[in-house]
């Protein structure tokens, strides 16, 4: 395939990157210099250039291609699969579709991200199929997710709820995508029905877990990297209980009860969702810690109920000021 390539500047960067006699560090840095210099002048006026032909060639390799490992840097696939991220082509769909199945993981987690930069009905079909036979690849970037955000939308009536129960590690991404298609119209939250019980199971087996976890004094304890990872997989549970329509509440009034107000905050937002009162204890702990205080404000005000809101804290320097207490960002934006 290297050999059939018509640009003589990927032939020799490639065939080099073959070549096991030479160290990694030096394969990865001849490449790191191509693509940089590439970028520069522009892809379509660089050495780089590729032919019609070349382009499929090369996705095909970057796709299936077998290369010596250069770690810890990235493979040389997907190093060339996102160099053609910022490029349009009408046969980019076809060739990743037709060789997603032989691809590695990281292979398949670029070509995704490949056909979600393209605008096309064609890109948009061949991401529906794939994620329709094949689990989300576990090395998926985060431009995937923002590309399919902006790009394609329309597709959540097609991929949801599949999407979400195996979203494995991309839980946040996918819930923030999720989002996305529910304000642009393309899924109603009827079609999340399906998976209500599997929501609410999720939610009572981190709150199972969380709950032991929770201190009443300090702010520290909310970093634990245990306690972290969890309560970021307990809020997208908790904001899909106020989603779905439905869906119990009953792990939404328990997690309210919790000390950490990331976790309250999405309990709170989901049953204010659901016309359901949360304690104003929660409220106070909720609107005192500065990452959810403006997400609190804003919920509130949404559903014109900025009278449950602390009076104390409805001012400029409260909604604008920083407290440094270490916590963790929040993963993912709730639905308003």
């Amino acid at each position: 395939m290297i050999d059939a390539l018509d640009n003589p500047s990927w032939r020799e960067l490639l065939l080099g990157e073959l070549d096991e006699e030479v160290e990694a560090c030096q394969r990865n840095d001849a490449m790191f210099k191509a693509f940089q210099e590439s970028e520069k002048v522009g892809k379509i006026h660089s050495s780089l250039r590729p032919s019609g032909s070349d382009c499929v060639r090369l996705i095909e390799i970057g796709m299936r291609g077998q290369f010596p490992s250069r770690e810890p840097w990235r493979p040389v696939g997907t190093e060339i699969l996102s160099w053609f991220w910022t490029l349009v082509h009408p046969r980019f769909p076809e060739t990743v579709q037709t060789h997603f199945a032989a691809a590695s993981d990281p292979s398949r987690a670029y070509g995704l991200t490949l056909l979600a930069t393209q605008s096309t009905p064609e890109a948009a079909a061949s991401i529906v199929t794939l994620l329709r036979e094949y689990p989300l690849p576990k090395c998926l970037p985060p431009r995937f997710f923002w590309e399919m955000s902006k790009r394609h939308a329309a597709t959540g009536s097609r991929l949801f709820p599949k999407m979400l129960v195996e979203a494995g590690p991309h839980l946040a991404h996918v819930m923030n995508f999720l989002n996305v298609c529910l304000e642009g119209s393309a899924l109603v939250p009827e079609a999340l029905a399906p998976v209500s019980d599997w929501v609410a199971s999720e939610a009572v087996r981190l709150l199972d877990a969380l709950e032991p976890l929770q201190r009443s004094v300090g702010k520290q304890w909310r970093c634990d990297e245990r306690h972290s990872s969890m309560r970021s997989q307990l809020g997208v549970f908790l904001d899909l209980l106020g989603v779905i329509p439905e869906a119990t509440m009953a792990p939404c009034v328990r997690a309210v009860q919790l000390k950490d107000p990331l976790c309250a905050f999405f309990a709170m937002a989901s049953m204010l969702k659901k016309n359901l009162q949360p304690p104003s204890a929660a409220i106070q702990l909720v609107a005192e810690c500065f990452q959810t205080r403006v997400s609190l404000y804003n919920q509130l005000r949404h559903l014109n109920r900025l009278d449950l809101f602390p009076a104390h804290l409805l001012t400029f320097d409260s909604l604008c000021s920083r407290e440094h207490g270490g916590v963790a960002p929040v993963s993912h934006r709730t639905r308003i």
